[in-house]
């Protein structure tokens, strides 16, 4: 029981720490590229259905966007996107088709009407 506390509140601290970052990725030199991967993400989300952050990234890079500094300024998209509404997390998971990902799974989204 005890063990099963010590995980949580890591993972509780996990999460404000990721928070945290976040919330420094927003407001700092990516807050542009956000905006954009925004807009991206909702002109090409109600066509996909289900989605993942793979699709993004390929869909900003066709568009000639460029990366991001950090390139975890992809998790304040996902999280404002979600604090939106326009998408919502399923079970299930996909390989990775980025070659920087190394075929690690990938959380797949689903876009909400």
């Amino acid at each position: 029981m005890l063990t099963d506390i010590n995980k949580r509140m890591k993972q509780i601290e996990a999460r404000k720490e990721a928070d945290k970052i976040i919330q420094a990725i927003d407001n700092g030199q990516d807050s542009d590229w956000i905006r954009n991967a925004l807009r991206v993400l909702r002109k090409i989300g109600p066509g996909l259905g289900i989605l993942t952050t793979c699709d993004l990234w390929n869909s900003l890079e066709g568009l000639g966007i460029v990366a991001p500094n950090e390139p975890r300024a992809m998790a304040a998209v996902i999280t404002k996107a979600k604090q939106f509404g326009w998408i919502k997390s399923t079970d299930m998971w996909r390989t990775s088709s980025r070659k920087v990902n190394h075929g690690r799974p990938v959380r797949v989204w689903r876009w909400q009407p």
